[in-house]
């Protein structure tokens, strides 16, 4: 049996050590808004889209959202988006 080593990806916590949101706020605005646009892009990931970034398998979906948020993939014009 050969076993293959795969070359360490980078995980979520190597990409977003800091998993405060106090960022995150002061890049919607307030933490209200932050909440609808988060669980937005949460809800749309489970239906299907694909993240607008790179991330490992088994990452989830509110991980990858507040990713989003902190590279500025995603912000507040996701609320008006259907």
């Amino acid at each position: 049996m050969v076993l293959m080593m795969r070359k360490k990806s980078r995980t979520m916590s190597d990409i977003s050590s800091n998993k405060t949101t106090e960022d995150l706020v002061q890049k919607i605005g307030n933490r209200f808004l932050l909440n609808l646009v988060l669980s937005k892009r949460v809800r749309q990931l489970k239906n299907g889209h694909f993240p607008r970034i790179n991330v490992p398998v088994g990452v989830n979906t509110t991980d990858i959202a507040m990713e989003e948020v902190r590279q500025g993939k995603i912000g507040l014009s996701i609320l008006f988006s259907f």
